[in-house]
């Protein structure tokens, strides 16, 4: 064989191919692991990679063993807002350290899902981020345990030891609940749907605290999806002799349908109701009233899981599970009946 190349940078496909007498597309198939390709094949490449420090992209480094200084992303849809401004926590945090990060969509499928990542794992990725759509799928509590490492984001996984990077929907939910007390609502429904996931159990917990510590009768709408008897129960709501009452949406979604019946009914926000909803979005602020929100540290929830994840990676010991919860934040606007709009960080309010 001739001599190591000095400049690794300098060494091509083309020059693997010579080393290992075979042609480069032979090479670029062996580098993917195409079934094509000999055994004996595959250990001449091997060997002519190593032997001239061929190692410029991730594909060369997983045929020589090493680690693929690759991540993955994988959330339910890339239409969303708040997943794409997760994504961008992910890549600025992986930047830093020059690792690629694969970004796939689940399309809310739990099949999709489970597919994408084994195609994930076949490009052997070093870890996975995730945030799934279907946190108790026996098929994740199987990644966790046999795979790489797995940090879930905004839903932990279920009976599993992974790590899990959260908001406190929980408190976010009470605070802002107990604002719209403050304001002197006694009749506070709360409108939600997919009322089975962890971040909305969470938050239907909070609005629940706030209102039995109030001596005051928990009132929920579990699917908004149905838009029959929500808009039943809105009208209903605002038909009653008693004071005005306020609604409390658990999601960007329900908020919109919220919106959407109360604009059918001709209701005015906040004369006739108040509104306040979990999740901030691009247009809330712009709203005639704007919006009153719970807003979620998005891009911390990226960055904080990436983070987890890599330390994970670099570290030489068996670090223990970790779960993280991030402060939510309350923005008031007009919607709750507010005429000055303020921003209120943290977990706690302060009035």
């Amino acid at each position: 064989m001739r001599g190591r190349k000095n400049n690794a940078k300098s060494v091509t496909i083309a020059d693997v191919a010579r080393e290992a007498g075979v042609a480069p597309m032979t090479v670029s198939r062996a580098m993917n692991g195409h079934p094509s390709v000999k055994p004996s094949t595959m250990e001449k490449v091997r060997a002519a990679i190593e032997h001239l420090s061929y190692a410029p992209n991730p594909a060369a480094r997983m045929l020589m063993g090493q680690p693929s200084n690759s991540i993955a992303l994988v959330v339910p849809e890339l239409k969303n807002p708040f997943f794409a401004i997760v994504a961008d926590g992910v890549q600025t945090a992986a930047r830093t350290r020059g690792t690629l990060v694969w970004v796939v969509s689940s399309n809310n499928d739990v099949g999709v899902e489970q597919s994408e990542i084994e195609r994930l794992l076949n490009y052997h990725v070093d870890g996975i981020l995730l945030i799934s759509s279907d946190p108790g799928s026996r098929y994740l509590q199987k990644l966790v345990s046999d795979g790489p490492p797995v940090v879930a984001i905004d839903l932990p996984i279920e009976s599993t030891g992974a790590d899990a990077v959260l908001v406190e929907n929980r408190l976010g939910s009470q605070n802002a609940v107990q604002h719209l007390i403050d304001h002197g609502h006694k009749n506070i429904l709360c409108v939600g749907a997919w009322t089975n996931l962890y971040t909305m159990r969470e938050r239907i917990a909070g609005y629940e605290i706030a209102m039995q510590k109030s001596g005051l009768k928990p009132q929920l709408i579990p699917d908004a999806g149905n838009l029959a008897i929500t808009k039943q129960a809105l009208e209903r709501m605002c038909n009653r002799k008693e004071p005005r009452g306020a609604i409390f949406s658990l999601n960007q979604l329900t908020t919109e349908i919220v919106l959407n019946i109360l604009d059918d009914l001709k209701i005015s926000v906040p004369d006739q109701v108040a509104l306040v909803g979990f999740d901030d979005f691009a247009f809330a602020a712009h709203l005639q009233p704007s919006l009153t929100v719970v807003r979620q540290p998005a891009g911390e929830l990226g960055r904080y899981a990436a983070n987890i994840l890599f330390e994970r990676l670099d570290s030489k010991e068996q670090l223990l599970p970790r779960r993280t919860l991030l402060p939510t934040e309350l923005v008031v606007r007009e919607s709750c009946g507010c005429h000055k709009p303020q921003s209120i960080h943290g977990i706690s309010i302060v009035q």
